[in-house]
């Protein structure tokens, strides 16, 4: 009977570690993310609370106290099984650290249930209470090797910096539009410079350094690189690295509000960027989102961006036409967000030294990055895939410019994340602006306020547990535009 309870609990203690470490790489490897979904796996419970801390209360009592093995551990293998069943199953990305993390995971419950029944119980008993807790034993296990690693990929980067004398780096940071800033930049520039962007979204610190060791050349004239910053103190990381010649932010707004707490702690970390770049260097800014900013002698030229600069005459869903220059210009953009970043872009290129007529030419080469607005045609269907956006303020424009359009219009949504507590009445006031489409698709595991907002507008919905059941059902609506939103591809902090 021992024998069978170790494999039991073994096999158990693998699926929910499996999961968890697929849930681990999606909060970056970061411990204080990991702690934060589990404060709110507990607090969802809420009146249920009370009655886990009972169960686990309950089955250590037959564990330690009556030393009744049998019960206590079948009634520990019922919650582990529940625990499994209730954890949203993540795909998990096979890298050289997930696949590292997954071993010594394996391989640490091995020494316990080869021991002790009672060390059996016991740990068991505290992936209950605490599912990855296997996960971050087997992290911190892992975290010197993982330091020598990066420390390697770190020395190589900067040597290979050094060594081109003439790269101008250039450094796009913000709450939202910096994937979008970068890839605008980038096709203006290369019709001209020899440039060199990272790709996707790729913005951690080891992510750029793998990049600049396997991809950057003596030929290259500009880098531009994405900096992503979650919590508060990060974005120095970037600095030990590499100093920019350019600095941009794109915008401050309430993102990972769970980590940063406030959004005046998201605007200082942001404007860090501005005090370590190179002596002399350029900084831009949206002047749309960031109300002030003060200039740092470290900066000889500091500007902002804005979308009055431009004069927007017409956005549908051919695209955008707007003037700029005294020129009336078209580009394949269905968002005035979009546009922002654009006019960024085409005034950081113009400081660079392009003239206005080359930056114009250039704007038919713009395609919107794919799940950021891009557009595809199937049949008589245009499906516009807005997946990767998660700003309240964007979707909202966005939604607006559908609910103008002629024809029959769906929308699979599952809510804006990472905004804070007041993450339910701004998913609220999403719902209540879908009333314009025929067909609205939710998922079983989509914000509550988004579910409120459609009902307060008397709208039906329908709900689906996965993201391809929906899109399958919109595609056979017969629908003229089908608009995705919010895709759930990952277990993020809510």
């Amino acid at each position: 009977m021992e024998i069978a309870y170790s494999i039991i609990c073994y096999v158990l203690t693998c699926f929910i570690t499996f999961f968890q470490i697929a849930i681990f790489i999606t909060q970056f490897y970061n411990c204080k993310r990991m702690f934060i979904i589990e404060k709110q796996r507990i607090l969802g419970i809420n009146n249920n609370l009370f009655l886990l801390v009972s169960f686990f209360l309950f089955c250590i009592s037959f564990g330690l106290i009556f030393e009744h093995e049998l019960v206590a551990n079948t009634l520990v293998l019922i919650a582990l099984l529940f625990n499994l069943l209730s954890f949203e199953k993540v795909k998990i990305k096979f890298t050289r650290r997930s696949i590292t993390l997954l071993m010594i995971s394996l391989l640490l419950p091995c020494f316990i249930f080869l021991d002790s029944t009672y060390l059996i119980f016991i740990c068991s008993s505290l992936l209950i209470l605490l599912p990855s807790s296997l996960v971050l034993i087997s992290h911190f296990i892992d975290y010197p090797f993982e330091l020598l690693i990066r420390s390697y990929y770190i020395k190589k980067a900067k040597n290979k910096l050094k060594k081109n004398d003439n790269l101008k780096i250039i450094a796009i940071t913000g709450s939202y539009g910096k994937t979008s800033f970068k890839n605008f930049l980038f096709t203006i520039l290369n019709g001209k410079l020899n440039v060199l962007k990272t790709p996707g979204s790729v913005n951690t610190p080891m992510g750029i350094c793998k990049f600049i060791n396997s991809e950057l050349t003596p030929y290259d004239d500009y880098l531009i690189l994405e900096l992503g910053v979650d919590a508060p103190h990060t974005m120095k990381k970037f600095f030990r690295i590499f100093k920019p010649n350019v600095g941009i932010i794109t915008s401050i707004g309430p993102m990972h509000l769970a980590t940063f707490k406030t959004i005046e702690n998201i605007a200082k970390e942001k404007m860090i960027l501005f005090n370590n770049l190179v002596m002399e260097a350029q900084g831009f800014y949206n002047a749309d989102s960031i109300i002030k900013i003060k200039n740092n002698n470290n900066i000889k030229h500091l500007e902002g961006y804005s979308l009055s600069e431009i004069n927007i005459l017409n956005i549908d869903q051919s695209g955008a036409t707007f003037e700029y220059a005294n020129r009336v210009c078209k580009v394949n953009l269905l968002s005035k967000y979009q546009l922002t970043n654009l006019v960024g872009s085409m005034k950081v290129a113009k400081f660079l030294g392009l003239e206005d007529d080359f930056i114009i030419k250039r704007l038919g080469n713009i395609v919107p990055e794919k799940h950021r607005m891009s557009i595809e045609k199937k049949g008589s269907t245009t499906i516009v895939d807005d997946s990767y956006n998660n700003n309240p303020l964007e979707l909202a424009d966005t939604i607006e410019l559908f609910s103008s359009f002629k024809g029959r219009k769906g929308i699979i949504i599952n809510g804006v994340i990472e905004v804070g507590a007041n993450s339910e009445n701004v998913n609220f006031k999403i719902g209540e602006k879908l009333g314009d489409f025929d067909d609205v698709v939710v998922l079983s595991l989509s914000s509550e306020g988004i579910k409120r907002g459609l009902e307060s507008i008397k709208k039906e919905y329908k709900i689906f547990g996965e993201y391809s059941e929906g899109y399958e059902y919109l595609k056979k609506r017969d629908l003229d535009y089908i608009l995705l939103c919010s895709y759930p591809h990952d277990e993020y902090i809510k």
